[in-house]
């Protein structure tokens, strides 16, 4: 009786939390789920869980070999992330794939991580992971690019396309030509499942990948380090990067200290000019970042006024960083959050040209 107390309570509280976020409107359906421990999965007393849809993740103990809760998951298939202690110590989060109406997932610890060994009665998530396995059989990003585009056309009504989107925008070798390919999918083929969230930061982001750079970089409200009003000359006839970047965020600063190397070590962005802004609402805090940086590319500060949006809010993404690759034609032809990817990008065309 107390079991089922306790299961009815959360179940409330998942209820709750989803209304709160106006996500009780998708289409929901319901799992019945058993946790089975395997292998070292014995020192398991405990897990938490928690589907796309839920905004905070819901603990249970788990002291017997199997654990079975109904689980409300989006329809018709939904990731669950698994998070299993023993004596309160966390042995990481693990992601799979579940649908309904019921799914065994067998549990274990390996090398200190929680792994879920296989999830039976439910096929998508072995399917998933053979979908990826595919995707990565050749390091040939030709290869990668066309199989992340089956992927995508295969999955269009299943949460999961979500991912191969997610990875396809972060390619190094989009074309403009893949943009708008792109973006004839998310418009036209892709059905209910575009209302999850998981979709509107990759809405937005295709969005920003079709655009131009809405207006010259000088018709914009820079300041430098000096807090002198700049006007910055947009780079002609050649790839650049603006860099919309928040230095409170320790990845960030954490790209500039990677950036900073490679501009005195090696040559990644000779002839590539590198622009970094950031936002006006910390002055004090990035003057500061500024004098102990001794950057070797220029950063300003926008101070956009207050009726219209600057040139951050249109283009930054990301909390941290967000690096916006502009060709020729002052064309985007790529969005990262990543570093790695941006640097990648760049080489690319290098020996392109």
């Amino acid at each position: 009786m107390k079991f089922t107390l306790t299961l009815a309570f959360v179940i409330l509280l998942c209820t709750c939390g989803r209304a709160q976020n106006k996500q009780d409107k998708l289409p929901h359906d319901l799992s019945n789920v058993a946790f089975i421990k395997g292998g070292a999965g014995f020192l398991i007393d405990s897990l938490t869980i928690r589907t796309s849809l839920d905004t905070v993740p819901y603990g249970f103990a788990f002291r017997e070999d199997t654990l079975v809760l109904d689980i409300s998951i989006f329809s018709p298939v939904d990731e669950l992330i698994v998070e299993a202690f023993a004596k309160g110590h966390s042995f990481k989060r693990y992601r799979c794939w579940i649908d309904g109406p019921s799914a065994d997932v067998h549990l274990s610890i390996a090398a200190g991580r929680t792994v879920v060994d296989s999830v039976g009665l439910s096929p998508m998530d072995l399917w998933f992971r053979r979908e990826v396995s595919n995707i990565h059989l050749s390091n040939d990003l030709a290869y990668i690019k066309g199989a992340l585009k089956r992927s995508i056309v295969d999955n269009l009504e299943l949460l999961m396309c979500a991912n191969f989107i997610e990875a396809f925008q972060s390619l190094p070798n989009l074309e403009r030509s893949d943009i708008f390919w792109l973006r004839s999918v998310l418009k036209y083929d892709v059905g209910r499942v575009k209302r999850h969230p998981w979709f509107a930061p990759l809405i937005a982001r295709q969005e920003l990948l079709e655009s131009n750079l809405p207006r010259k970089l000088d018709k914009y409200e820079l300041n430098d380090h000096l807090g002198k009003p700049v006007e910055v000359a947009t780079p002609k006839n050649q790839y650049y990067v603006l860099n919309f970047y928040d230095a409170r965020k320790m990845k960030c600063r954490q790209d500039h200290e990677l950036l900073q190397e490679s501009f005195l070590q090696d040559s990644i962005f000779t002839g590539v000019p590198f622009i970094s802004v950031t936002k006006g609402d910390y002055l004090d805090g990035w003057l500061n970042y500024m004098r102990e940086g001794s950057f070797s590319w220029p950063h300003y500060l926008e101070t956009p006024p207050s009726n219209k949006p600057g040139l951050y809010e249109k283009m930054a993404l990301s909390p941290a960083s967000t690096y916006v690759l502009i060709n020729e034609r002052n064309q985007i032809e790529g969005v990262f959050e990543d570093l790695q990817k941006l640097v990648a990008a760049v080489l690319l065309r290098k020996r392109e040209d």
